[in-house]
This record gives C-alpha cells, sequence and structure tokens, in this order.
C-alpha cells in the first residue's frame, strides 16, 4: 500500500511538471516518440491534451469493437465540433460510444488547445502539427467509423455574420477580461476584442465552407454559448441543419442536452415542463417522490454536500441561522429584502440580458430603487464563488462602490467569501431578488416570493415575479418592497417550484459514465463497455443523436415518471467514478 502511494505521487508529480512544460507549446515528432517510448507511465497519468493525447487516444478507440449492446438505434452520421483544452478528450471519448451504437461519426476540430480565455490567446504554432499527428490517425485506427478533420485546412471564402460577431466578441471579452466593465480605451482590453472578434470570424467561416459540401443527421457542440463554440452552433442553426448542445452542469457523473440551439436556450427544459402531467410527474406514487427528491437535494446543497453536486460554495455548512445573521452584521429582528447577484462576468448573456444590458446595471439601479421606495433594510449576498480562483475580477462591493453605493444602515454588503451560508439568508428574509442566480429557483422552493431580473431559466413558470421589460421590473418589484409583511408563495405555488427544481437536476441531467479525465484514466472506453452496465447511459447516448422533433418524439419513452424513477432508485455515479 505504501509503494502504491508513492508510486501515484511520482505519477503525479511527473504529470504536474510535463503539463507545466508543455503549458503553450506542445510536443515536437521528437518528445512524442520519448513520451510514446514511455507509455506505460503515461497511461498513468491522467489524460491531458496538451501533451500525453497521442498515447491515452489509441487505447481509447480500441472501444468502437466492443460488442454492441441491442437493440441499437437507427445509425446516423453525426458531426462533433471540437476546440480548446480538455474538449479533444472529452469529445473523443463521446465519438468512440457513439461509434459503438453504430453511427458514422466525424469530429470537425479547430486546432486550439489552449483555454479559451487564458493567455496566451494566440494558438502556439507547435498546436496544429502536434493534433494532426493525433487525430490523422483516428480513421485508420476506427476503420472508419470516426473522421476527422482539420476544418482550418479550407480557407476558401465564405459569408460571416457581422452582426453575431460583434455581439459575441464582446461577450467573449467579458468572459476573458473576467468583469463586464469593459474599457476599450485599454489597449488590452481593445486586443482581446480583436482576436475575439478575428477568432470569431474564422470559425464562421470554416464551418460555412465545411457545411458548404457535408451534410448530417445530427451535429454536437459542446455548450455553444461562448467563444468559438457559439460561432459553430450559431453557424450550424442558421444553415438549417441540426445542433445538439451538451454540457457538464451541477450534478456529478451528468451531462445536459438541448436540442436545436445551445444548451442555455431551453428548449428541452421547456418542453419536458409542458409535459409533466402527460410524463406522469403529478400522479402519485412519483409526484410525492419526486418533490422529496427535490427537497433532498436542497438540503444537500445548503450543506455544500459534494455526494451529488460539483461544487463547494458554502463556507459555513453547518451554520444556524442566528450565526448566519450575526455572521452578516444582520440584526436578529430586522426583516430584509435579499439581493442575489451572480458571479458578475459569468452572470449569462443573449437571451438572459433582456431587461438589462449587464448584470451590474441591474444590481445598480436595483439598490438605487429599493433605498427609495422602501424602508427595509437591503442585504446584497455576492455569490461565494467571487471568493474562489475563477471568481473573477469585479466583485459586488467594487461594482456597487463606483457608484456611490456603500455600507450602511440600510445595506449590507455579504462579500463572497464571507463565512455566511446562504440558505440560511434566504430562509428568513423577506422575499428575494435576482438577475441569473439559481438562488431565486431555490428561495421559491422555501416558499418566498422572488423577483427575477432576466429571463433565467426558471422564470415566468408559476412561481416568482416576472417581466417584460425595465419598467414592469420596477412595478414588480414595487409592489412587494412596499409591503411591510410579505406573505410567502401558498402551497401550490411552493410545490410547484419544487416539482421545476427535480425536473432541472433530476430529468434533464443525464447520466454519463466520464465526468473528468480521471475517470477515462481509470476506466477506459474498451474496459468500460466490457465491465460496466451501460444501460444508464443508453438515453444520454441515444436521446443526443436525436434532433428536435425526434427528441419530441421519443422523449416520453426515455423521460417517463416510471423511467425517472427508477433511473433515481437504480444509478449510483460513485460506481462509475
Amino acid at each position: 500500500m505504501i509503494v502504491k502511494r508513492i508510486v501515484n505521487k511520482l505519477v503525479w508529480y511527473a504529470d504536474r511538471a510535463l503539463s507545466r512544460i508543455y503549458h503553450a507549446r506542445h510536443p515536437g515528432p521528437f518528445e512524442r516518440r520519448l513520451i510514446m517510448a514511455a507509455a506505460p507511465l503515461t497511461l498513468a497519468c491522467q489524460p491531458n491534451d496538451k501533451w500525453n493525447l497521442h498515447v491515452h487516444a489509441p487505447r481509447w478507440v480500441e472501444a468502437v469493437k466492443c460488442a454492441p449492446l441491442t437493440p441499437l438505434p437507427r445509425p446516423k452520421s453525426i458531426f462533433i465540433f471540437c476546440t480548446f483544452r480538455g474538449v479533444f478528450t472529452t469529445h473523443l471519448v463521446l465519438a468512440v460510444l457513439l461509434a459503438w451504437r453504430g453511427h458514422k461519426v466525424t469530429i470537425g476540430y479547430l486546432p486550439k488547445i489552449q483555454g479559451p480565455g487564458k493567455p496566451p490567446l494566440i494558438e502556439h504554432s507547435s498546436a496544429r502539427p502536434y493534433l494532426h499527428s493525433i487525430m490523422s490517425r483516428i480513421g485508420d485506427l476506427t476503420k472508419g467509423a470516426i473522421t476527422c478533420v482539420d476544418l482550418y485546412d479550407d480557407q476558401r471564402s465564405a459569408p460571416v455574420d457581422s452582426n453575431f460577431v460583434i455581439r459575441q466578441s464582446r461577450y467573449d471579452t467579458i468572459m476573458t477580461k473576467q468583469k463586464e466593465t469593459l474599457d476599450f480605451a485599454d489597449s488590452e482590453v481593445k486586443r482581446f476584442h480583436e482576436l475575439m472578434a478575428q477568432s470569431g470570424e474564422k470559425t464562421q467561416i470554416v464551418i460555412n465552407n465545411h457545411f458548404r459540401d457535408h451534410r448530417y443527421d445530427v451535429c454536437i457542440v459542446g455548450n455553444g454559448t461562448t467563444y468559438d463554440g457559439a460561432h459553430a452552433c450559431y453557424v450550424i442553426k442558421q444553415l438549417g441543419q441540426s445542433v445538439n448542445a451538451t454540457e457538464k452542469f451541477a450534478f456529478r457523473g451528468v451531462r445536459v442536452i438541448n436540442h436545436g440551439d445551445h444548451f442555455l436556450a431551453g428548449d428541452d427544459l421547456d418542453y419536458v415542463w409542458q409535459e409533466r402531467d402527460r410524463f406522469g410527474y403529478t400522479r402519485e406514487p412519483y409526484y410525492s417522490k419526486f418533490l422529496d427528491k427535490a427537497r433532498e437535494s436542497i438540503l444537500e446543497r445548503s450543506r455544500n454536500s459534494t455526494k451529488t453536486w460539483l461544487w463547494e460554495l458554502q463556507h459555513a455548512v453547518n451554520q444556524s441561522e442566528r450565526d448566519a445573521l450575526k455572521a452578516a452584521n444582520i440584526p436578529e429582528d430586522q426583516p430584509f429584502i435579499l439581493v442575489c447577484p451572480n458571479v458578475v462576468f459569468d452572470a449569462g448573456y443573449g437571451k438572459i440580458t433582456n431587461i438589462f444590458p449587464t448584470m451590474s446595471d441591474w444590481l445598480v439601479e436595483t439598490i438605487k430603487f429599493l433605498r427609495e421606495r422602501s424602508s427595509h433594510l437591503i442585504v446584497v449576498r455576492a455569490h461565494p464563488g467571487e471568493g474562489l480562483y475563477w471568481g473573477g475580477k469585479e466583485p459586488v462591493h467594487e461594482v456597487l462602490s463606483r457608484h456611490d453605493i456603500v455600507p450602511d444602515d440600510r445595506l449590507i454588503i455579504v462579500p463572497g467569501q464571507a463565512r455566511v451560508n446562504t440558505y440560511r439568508l434566504m430562509e428568513r428574509c423577506l422575499f428575494g431578488v435576482v438577475f441569473s442566480s439559481s438562488t431565486g429557483l431555490e428561495m421559491a422552493v422555501m416558499g418566498k416570493q422572488v423577483v427575477t431580473a432576466s429571463d433565467i431559466f426558471y422564470a415566468n413558470r408559476g412561481f416568482t415575479q416576472d417581466a417584460a421589460d425595465r419598467d414592469d421590473y420596477f412595478r414588480q418589484l414595487a409592489a412587494v418592497a412596499n409591503q411591510n409583511e410579505v406573505a410567502g408563495l401558498d402551497a401550490a405555488r411552493g410545490e410547484r417550484a419544487l416539482l421545476f427544481y427535480f425536473v432541472y437536476h433530476w430529468v434533464m441531467q443525464y447520466p454519463y459514465p466520464y465526468d473528468k479525465p480521471s475517470w477515462i484514466a481509470r476506466r477506459p472506453p474498451a474496459k468500460l463497455l466490457g465491465s460496466m452496465d451501460m444501460k444508464p447511459f443508453l438515453p444520454y447516448l441515444d436521446l443526443i443523436t436525436m434532433d428536435a422533433r425526434e427528441f419530441r418524439e421519443e422523449a416520453h419513452r426515455y423521460l417517463s415518471a416510471e423511467q425517472i424513477l427508477r433511473r433515481i432508485e437504480t444509478f449510483d455515479w460513485r460506481a462509475y467514478a
């Protein structure tokens, strides 16, 4: 046991060292041969697109030859868009599983391995030959079941949607700078913005060129809301080809699908929610079981549990309500309005900014309005993610102070890193105000009235106060804020919120065997297919290859109350970790 731990630690250090060496540039021919010669040690390292993909990939594609699990779906021609760090690993493994299901898969890739928003933003010249040395072999290794195409090979001219480029390059610059306030007089901001626009134009051109000569039954794009993936998703959709987005979201060991657009568009969620009665979610015994599961998930979330959840965000897990109020400097006997921003740079764009252009604008205007139109204490709980390394460079208190809004006897700002359990504040508040944070849904589940300021995924479902425009938003806010005592949601609306919470997390998130590259390393596809029961994963693998029409026709077969309850009672992601 001691020897094994020492070996594992040495492998870990070797992996970290090589990852740093190849942070920007990537192995040349001689280096690739050396890494391949050390294959036993390399395979013990976590899969890493930057330096060891050429050793892992041939092992993964062996799974295409594994015995199929019948019945097989109708074979289709599938296109997978692939670019950026980590995506080559995850999408190549997905392609292997889809080929195992009988589909013909084309991976169309951009030769970029760096993270899209991390410097250096210009890809090192070594990336393209390194990726070519790997991806060009996949067709022969799979006997044509998977084909890889460098989309940059086609340099023909093609149309570009300039309006989309302008809009998306701003969003991508916000993500890259991790702040909403962009000063285009700043040379760095200007450079980032220009690079995002150039990259977007180039992606639109190569996608248009490829689809000029090819048609597919279904195209798959990861996320589809940011960077090159957003341009790929948009252009494929504009060309009239079927596009689906997939994303790792809130739970461990699952993936989200949206048929027909990027994953935040919520088309699948809208459809399933509309059909909840027909699918049996409101019928006993399923209804009570599903509500109980939602309550259990909320409790896990408030306790920072990673039994199911991906993220650890609450810094005071077992805090009582009294202790939370004390830690936040909120008087115990004073009613307060709880305002919950998201992480500023990641608040959501496009569909979500339908009332306010940015979350910062919403926050500033909301605080000013509440100070003028209400006598209640206002508590702004900054997103706990602000205190983490990915939390951005524009914390809430800085956003407000730029507009001379500082804490006083009417306003308390609880920093992201404060040891305050947000859920205790939710339980205690008069009502909640949110922009794009899931806390609004969670407060509704707790029976609180919530005023939303965007087209967030849970808005207009019958349990929140939602607005059509800016004036409507402030009318809704005034109607609640002027009350001395704010009534909670009635039981029916509270249960409606609870059922929606269940549908969002337990129905729309499908079990998937590879949450992280480390999971792939421990159980490569061929080993997985030969040793594990793959039935829990077939819904994801089959639904992601359907177009939007097929999904609506087939959804009941996969997502009926009986199927969902069976999934909950029999699936445990820890068995695959």
